[in-house]
């Protein structure tokens, strides 16, 4: 480049402020109508109704909105269906409800009044602070404690200021151990939930609020932009800060780092440069030049707007400085990373940013790294199904008519990218629920399998029973077939008589000697010396409804029952195991239901010490 004295640059950018032109801010584009990026083919195929989520994405910028709509196609692939830039006066952001109407009336037509969509915002957030750590594989349950108590040993936070959350990225072998990758961030809640308040009031519900290095992980992980198995660097160049991020070849973000080097700090030089020649040139009745006025000549001058006649090379020696810097810190960044977190160096450097719109500068980034430098600029022209045509006016800057944060916002997805509206308490708490219906769920159909099972073995049951049932009808036939027998009906019934008559006989006889029969069991069971029975009452009328007792079930007095009287002398230490062998030979007998001490009580029978005891028995008979 041409070198130009430095008093006739100084005093031709001096005079350039004076001489009329633009005055106030830098003019900026006017709203682009949304275009459909859909080619004929994708419009046949949406005939066919098949619902498919829908994301879009929003980057809300200083003064300018940009909007990128993507669908999922048949194929699970996601196709880019729309895209639209609108720009705003800064100053109506500061009024909630006129910027609220602003956001309605550009993104709810955008939306297209859709049901699934999902809405993600990236902002400018200020304070937000990624932090990647790896460590030891802990227990689930301890994991959201022991990455917040590490992020605070880093970088400490307040809790109720701050939003804090992080995500898994999976788990590696390190020396022979296995260890999990974290990334952690925190953002500040109050101008997170300013912004969730100023979309609801435009009838907006976010999906999701997310950074801007979340947006690029978004694009390097879907291959939208490939990473070609290395690892990259991507600088952004903000107005007031600037980050540094540093990918693996995975697409996953490593590494991201907040510097103060900025634009801000490029217009300040151009500023303090042209004050000075100002101050050297008093006799010349120069007025000191203000930020605002420093601010228009940086950006007429890298938009390319200044005339062809004058030095442009000025400022790019006043810029030199801080871009210095931002090389430095591109390469003391890199070198971090290579030493403690990954042994594989960075291939590629990225850069975006409103100042790549000057190739002057790229160039001067370019000659202090000592990495291959590229522009990560994603246009409606690089659309896979995007029309190259779109109504933008005459040159507009790069940074206008790039839709990268817009396109990464709208490849997010509820369990991917870190969402600072959904923070692992709250993804907890939905995994919970998940569980709970998932239970609800498989105990309703445990119940539908029990009583589908229960239903056709009854079937089956049956059906057996009806083919046993025909075997004997086929026996029978085949035996009066073969013997010229006939079974006539007045002969069963006649046999049927006589069976119920012996049944009957069976019965009296029973009862008859039932008495007999329970007195037998008592007696042989009862078969110690120092046992005695004092009475014996068997009672064997009584309710026929309540003659069956059960062995476990408590004793009926209404049915059939025995009640035994009696003591057990000798060594009173064995009074307890006494009765308890007696009580087992009882429980033995069969026609004898459960037995039951009513009454234990030791006294003095005889002059000797005795255990008086009284036993209640069902008899467990039922005619």
């Amino acid at each position: 480049m041409s070198r130009y004295d430095e008093n006739s640059s100084m005093q031709w950018l001096i005079d350039k402020i004076r001489s009329g032109g633009h005055q106030g801010d830098r003019p900026l584009p006017v709203a682009t109508p949304g275009m459909n990026s859909e080619s004929d083919c994708a419009r046949k195929k949406r005939l066919f109704p098949f619902k498919k989520k829908t994301t879009v994405g929003i980057e809300l910028q200083q003064d300018c909105l940009k909007l990128v709509r993507v669908r999922q196609n048949s194929e699970h692939h996601r196709v880019i269906t729309t895209y639209r830039t609108a720009s705003f006066d800064p100053d109506i952001s500061e009024r909630e409800d006129a910027f609220s109407r602003f956001l309605k009336a550009n993104i709810k037509p955008f939306c297209n009044s859709g049901k699934n969509i999902e809405v993600w915002l990236t902002a400018s957030v200020r304070g937000v602070e990624i932090r990647y750590m790896r460590f030891q594989k802990i227990p689930k349950r301890r994991l959201a404690k022991t990455v917040q108590m590490m992020y605070q040993r880093k970088h400490a936070f307040d809790g109720k200021s701050f939003i804090f959350d992080f995500n898994v990225l999976g788990e590696v072998v390190e020396d022979g151990v296995a260890k999990l990758e974290v990334v952690a961030y925190i953002a500040p809640r109050a101008y997170v939930e300013s912004l969730q308040k100023i979309f609801l009031r435009a009838g907006i519900a976010l999906t999701g609020i997310s950074a801007y290095s979340f947006a690029l992980q978004n694009l390097f992980r879907s291959d939208f932009i490939g990473t070609h198995g290395k690892n990259i660097c991507c600088l952004h160049i903000g107005t007031d800060g600037s980050r540094i991020d540093i990918f693996s070849a995975r697409g996953e973000l490593r590494l991201s780092r907040n510097i103060k080097a900025c634009v801000s700090h490029m217009v300040e030089a151009v500023r303090d440069s042209l004050r000075q020649e100002a101050d050297a040139q008093t006799h010349l009745g120069l007025r000191p030049m203000g930020i605002r006025q420093a601010r228009e000549l940086f950006f007429r001058w890298i938009y390319g707007e200044t005339d062809s006649d004058g030095p442009p090379e000025d400022l790019l020696r006043i810029i030199a400085g801080p871009l210095e810097r931002l090389a430095l810190q591109i390469e003391r960044t890199i070198d971090y990373y290579l030493f403690n977190i990954e042994k594989e160096a960075v291939q590629t450097v990225y850069l975006s940013g409103e100042i790549i719109a000057n190739r002057s500068v790229v160039e001067s980034i370019g000659a202090h790294l000592n990495y291959p430098l590229k522009l990560l600029e994603i246009a409606p022209a690089v659309f896979p199904t995007a029309s190259s045509a779109e109504d933008t006016p005459e040159n507009p800057a790069p940074e206008r008519r790039t839709f990268t944060s817009a396109l990464g916002m709208a490849l997010s997805g509820i369990t991917v990218t870190p969402n600072f509206l959904f923070t692992y308490r709250k993804k907890q708490k939905q995994v919970r629920l998940v569980r709970l219906h998932y239970l609800i769920i498989l105990f309703f159909l445990l119940m539908m399998v029990i009583a589908a099972g229960g239903y056709y073995w009854q079937r089956y049951m049956i059906a057996q029973k009806d083919r046993q049932i025909a075997v004997l009808d086929a026996t029978i036939e085949r035996q009066k077939r073969k013997n010229g027998l006939y079974v006539a009906p007045a002969l069963i019934s006649l046999q049927l008589e006589k069976i119920k008559k012996k049944r009957e006989n069976a019965r009296a006889y029973i009862r008859k000697y039932l008495g007999l029969s329970v007195i037998g069991d008592i007696v042989e069971a009862t078969a110690d010396k120092e046992l005695r029975l004092t009475q014996l009452t068997v009672r064997l009328r009584g309710d026929k409804k309540k003659g069956m007792a059960q062995k476990s079930g408590a004793p009926q007095d209404g049915g059939k029952s025995v009640v035994i009287e009696g003591y057990i002398s000798g060594n009173p230490s064995a009074f307890e195991g006494k009765l308890t062998g007696y009580l087992g030979r009882l429980k033995r007998r069969k026609i004898l239901g459960a037995p039951m001490v009513r009454k234990k009580i030791e006294k003095q029978l005889q002059g000797r010490k005795s255990l008086y005891f009284v036993i209640y028995m069902d008899i467990l008979w039922e005619e």
